[in-house]
């Protein structure tokens, strides 16, 4: 799928964490280095988007080849933001989707991430969303047709707003419980532990 644009999304302050989260080991290798090689596995271009500890982020991930990177100025004001600066980075005429995920949802693998990849190839004009028990969300792929919406995405909400608006053109996968975020020190520990819920 040399047309997908992966966009993974690395630039949150981890409050609850209280501690860069991108940072921490999941079997010895960082969570932001784990979603990176799951995308560069499915993907021909990806883009990881920065903000705090972006300079750590990146030190972490300079060795591997091919990625662009793209630094958020405004990651507190939300995830919005950041799909939009990694869409406007990877926007090129070539570019048939972009395919955003998160650097917090480590036990996601390529071969989670091939089944939203199957589902697009079945439904290329459609989004391709993760359900969740609070309404769909990202991992998500989204056709080019939508770029200019996602260029002008801002704050908290992320994609949420955009995708509900297309509801009537969304394909949803149930990924649990890899999709699980790793947002406090607890979840950490489940996730080490692999005591998922």
């Amino acid at each position: 799928m040399g047309n997908v644009v992966q966009i993974v999304l690395a630039a949150g302050g981890s409050s609850r964490m209280g501690q860069p989260k991108q940072l921490l080991k999941i079997d010895g290798q960082t969570m932001v280095r784990r979603a990176v090689q799951a995308a560069r596995a499915t993907a021909n271009r990806v883009v990881v988007v920065t903000g705090a500890a972006g300079s750590e982020v990146y030190y972490e991930l300079r060795d591997l080849a091919g990625l662009l990177f793209a630094y958020n100025p405004r990651w507190e004001e939300g995830m919005g933001r950041s799909v939009a600066i990694g869409v406007a980075t990877a926007n090129i005429h070539s570019t048939e989707a972009y395919f955003i995920t998160l650097a917090d949802q480590p036990l996601i693998e390529t071969r989670h991430l091939e089944r939203y990849l199957e589902a697009y190839r079945k439904a290329p004009d459609q989004i391709i969303a993760t359900a969740y028990s609070e309404g769909p969300g990202v991992p998500a792929i989204f056709p080019a047709r939508l770029v200019n919406d996602l260029l002008k995405l801002e704050g908290r909400g992320g994609a949420k707003k955009l995708i509900l608006r297309e509801w009537d053109s969304l394909s949803l996968i149930d990924a649990s419980p890899v999709t699980f975020d790793v947002d406090t020190p607890e979840d950490y520990n489940k996730v080490v532990g692999r005591i998922i819920e």
